[in-house]
Order: C-alpha cells, then structure tokens, then sequence
C-alpha cells in the first residue's frame, strides 16, 4: 500500500476523466448510473427511490435529494476509501488504470499536447430506437387505461422493436419485458429525443435522453384549468376528459418560475395532481408554497383520509372506469 503515494507520473483529475468514463469509475464502486429515472441510495437505508443522474455540462452528478448539494464519481470514490480528494484520484488510478494496458496508455497520452477528446453531454445521452407494429402486449396496456389512438398520436406514443444507447442494443421487444416510447422530436444537432417506458418492470423502468416537458407542446394556447402532474401516461388520461396537463421529466423535479409565469398567462388556474406519497407531497407543497397552486391526491386512507384504491389519476381511470373518473375530476375541480 505504501508505493500507492509514490505513483508517477502525475495524478490530477482532468487525467483521471480523460482517461475513463464517468460511468465506469460510478460502477466499479457499486452504484449503477441509470439516467432518467430515480434510483436508491446506496449510502443509507433509502425506502423510496430518491436519487437521480444528471449531466451537467461535462461531469455527471449523481443527486441525493436529502442532501443539500448533488456529488461527482470522485466524492463516491472518497466515500468507498473514507479517503481525501486526491487519494481518491490515486486510488482510481491503481484499481482502473495501472496495469491496464488501454486505460494506460490514454493516461499517458495525456501528457501530449494532443489530449484525446472527451465527450459531450450530447455524446453521452444517444439513443437510436427502431420502431415497428403495435403488439398485442402494449396495445392491451394503453387499452386498460381507456387511451385510444387519438391519445396515441397526440402525444407521439410508439411501439418499439430496439433500442440502441451509445450505439449498443440495448433491448429488443420480448412480450414478458415490453415496452412503448415516447418521442420529443430532435435537438439542435439531429439526434432524436426519447423516454422508453418499461412499464411490466419494478426496476429500471426508463431510459431517457430529453428533460422536454411532457405534454408541453400539446396544450392550448389558453384555457381554464391545466393541471401539473408526474407523467406522460396521466396526461394522456386526463386528456382523455379534455383536460389539459403536463408533467416534468423527473418526478422530484419542480417547474422553474418562467415556465409557471408563461402558463398562469395561458390559463386561469393551475393545479398540481401527484401521488399521495412521499415524493408527491413533498413536490406538491412545494408548489403550493412556491406558486400557491392548489393540489389534489387520491388519499390511501391513512391519517383519516377516504381510501380511493388508486395512487394516480390514470390508475383510478383503469380501476373505475371513465364514468367514475369523469365524476371523480369533476367534483375535485368544482370545490378548487
């Protein structure tokens, strides 16, 4: 352990993320980066999935939402060791690089002038999706919660054959491991922008590559009520009853205060509509108090509360059916 202290030729961190992927050094310390979907912590006992990846410019975050302040690779590193920064860094070097002919030789590259060149957030989040005919599996789930292929095309809701990230397949359809796609058009250099929905799964159920609003482009330019919701799948439902809706890409994530400007502008009330859980409290309070936007929750009957056997508006769609759900928002918009 002693010559750990001695390595040569110089360690730094620009080395270190020339010479490895970001998600390699996350991974060879136990925790798997998926992007586009909560994930739990592996540093606490974490019930719920309350952590989530993120590139920010060239380094990606990895964010535990009871923290103050999201963490590189590097800090997971100084956590695996109880070790400072810099012993970090050797200890990447030793257990990724040293002895590994590839990973060192691009580490010594390094010291040229001509230093290889890193990839951009753009590069990191790629992914190719061949589409193909709607199979039984996904066309029985849409049909559960009433959408209908108005919805369907509305929202750009696809079956999907493959997914490809970075280049690599990394899924095919498979009746017991389905999955549909939601597309948000393309970004400024070509590259397609999607959510894969693995809804038969407990675990891991996105792949994503956009932070586009949900439901935003679907809107009208104006209107009485729009509601703020968690997913694509609900707006879609809500749009079944002519109810306008959006939902962030992240479920933790809230609205900046231009985007609840623009839309208290286009209609005369918002209201927030999350899971009475957690995660849906705590983001629909924080609206309340940020925006003052009333909320609505299908309530568990716990604390007292009426029992509505569903977490979400679209699963109350599918437990009751349209004539109740109809009722049901109804009511809820008329006491609002």
């Amino acid at each position: 352990m002693n010559n750990l202290y001695q390595l040569k030729p110089e360690i730094t961190k620009e080395k270190i993320l020339d010479s490895l992927n970001q998600e390699d050094i996350y991974e060879h310390y136990g925790l798997k980066v998926v992007l586009g979907q909560l994930v739990r912590s592996p540093f606490r006992s974490d019930e719920y999935p309350t952590c989530s990846f993120k590139w920010i410019g060239d380094m990606l975050f990895f964010r535990d939402w009871a923290e103050e302040r999201p963490i590189t690779c590097f800090h997971v590193v100084m956590h695996h060791y109880n070790c400072s920064f810099q012993n970090a860094l050797e200890y990447i070097y030793r257990d990724m690089i040293e002895g590994k002919e590839g990973a060192k030789e691009r580490f010594l590259s390094t010291d040229n002038k001509q230093k290889p060149k890193r990839k951009s957030k753009q590069d990191k989040s790629l992914i190719q999706v061949e589409v193909g005919s709607w199979q039984k599996e996904p066309v029985r789930y849409l049909k559960s919660y009433h959408l209908t292929s108005e919805q369907i095309d509305k929202f750009n809701i696809f079956p999907i054959n493959k997914v490809w990230v970075q280049g690599k397949l990394n899924w095919q359809y498979s009746p017991y491991d389905p999955a549909i796609g939601y597309y948000f058009g393309k970004d400024e250099r070509g590259n397609q922008k999607w959510k894969i929905y693995f809804y038969t799964r407990k675990q891991y159920r996105f792949i994503g590559n956009t932070n586009r609003i949900n439901g935003w482009i679907q809107i009208p330019k104006s209107g009485e009520t729009l509601i703020i919701t968690k997913s694509l799948k609900d707006v879609a439902c809500f749009d079944i009853f002519g109810v306008p809706a959006i939902a962030m890409q992240n479920e933790t994530t809230i609205p900046y205060d231009y985007i609840i400007d623009e839309l208290n502008s286009r209609f005369n009330r918002l209201i927030s509509f999350y899971d009475f859980d957690r995660t849906g409290v705590i983001n629909a309070n924080k609206l309340k108090k940020l925006y003052n936007i009333p909320y609505i929750f299908l309530t568990n009957g716990k604390l007292g509360s009426k029992d509505y056997g569903a977490k979400d508006f679209s699963d109350y769609l599918k437990l009751k059916g349209k004539n109740d759900a109809k009722q049901f928002l109804e009511q809820f918009l008329a006491k609002l």
